[in-house]
């Protein structure tokens, strides 16, 4: 039981860590387009 809720909370934290770096990603992409965009 314990390991299964270790699994689940691991699967949760790595999900959680995936949508930081993906919003991340986005913000960069975006600065990135405004910067070729004045350029």
């Amino acid at each position: 039981m314990v390991l299964t809720y270790n699994l689940r909370h691991r699967v949760v934290f790595r999900k959680i860590a995936d949508v930081k770096r993906e919003r991340e990603l986005a913000e960069t992409r975006k600065n990135e387009g405004f910067d070729q965009i004045s350029s």
